[in-house]
């Protein structure tokens, strides 16, 4: 074999390389041999793992930094909602007390009406709407110009009684009709009863309605009626409760 040929031998054969393993302290040094394709592959494998760790953390650190802004945002929604919390507690203090006030105006509201009504039933028990006799009595006889007033006949063991509440201003004898009780209802109202009895009223004593002003002894007595407002006779139809 000629020079020319071995030398075609050498360039067709493949590269390699000799790796010496030198120890830190001391010994023998080793060496080996490895084609230049084996240590290509190594350099490949060591590059992807350099790129392989550097995506790892890069991903790594978008992880964190997409974990860090949702904590952020967190905390952002948790001071909103305590904000939130506050408003809402004042809301409610507010809502209470107006709740309290109306509950107070409800309150004087209901009273206001039951004194307006206890009022109103004061008033009505002032104003008589009663009949003037307990007990026996006739149909009335009418009321005219003339006569401004109206009788009743009535029978024994029958009642003369005060038609409304009020205060008994004369109880003592009548020129015209034997003895008269007036009683004065304070409003604009003043009854007077004749009859032929002597009264059981004691003048200036308050009486209630259906209090007892003459007791009647025999039958076929006759009461006479008036009542007057404002100090004008009026019939007393327009104000007696006939049915009651």
């Amino acid at each position: 074999m000629d020079n020319e040929e071995i030398r075609e031998r050498e360039k067709k054969a493949p590269a390699s390389f000799s790796v010496l393993m030198v120890p830190d302290e001391g010994g023998s040094v080793h060496s080996f041999r490895t084609s230049a394709d084996f240590m290509i592959i190594i350099a490949v494998v060591f590059v992807l793992l350099i790129i392989g760790g550097v995506y790892y953390m890069m991903k790594n650190a978008e992880t964190a930094e997409a974990l860090t802004n949702e904590n952020n945002a967190l905390k952002d929604r948790i001071r909103a909602l305590s904000e939130d919390v506050i408003v809402l507690e004042a809301d409610k203090e507010n809502l209470e007390r107006e709740l309290r006030s109306v509950n107070a105006l409800l309150e004087s509201k209901s009273v206001a009406e039951e004194i307006e009504q206890q009022t109103e039933e004061m008033d009505l028990n002032y104003v008589p709407t009663s009949l003037p006799v307990a007990g026996t009595l006739s149909v009335p006889s009418p009321y005219s110009e003339e006569n401004k007033y109206i009788t009743f006949t009535t029978g024994a063991g029958s009642k003369v009684v005060a038609s409304a509440d009020g205060r008994v201003v004369y109880s003592g004898e009548s020129v015209e009709h034997g003895y008269a009780v007036r009683v004065d209802h304070e409003n604009g109202y003043v009854t007077t009863y004749y009859e032929e009895t002597q009264p059981v009223a004691e003048e200036g004593k308050n009486v209630r309605r259906g209090d007892t002003l003459f007791e009647i002894e025999g039958d076929n007595q006759v009461l006479t009626y008036q009542i007057a407002y404002e100090d004008e006779f009026i019939d007393p139809y327009t104000v007696m409760d006939i049915d009651g």
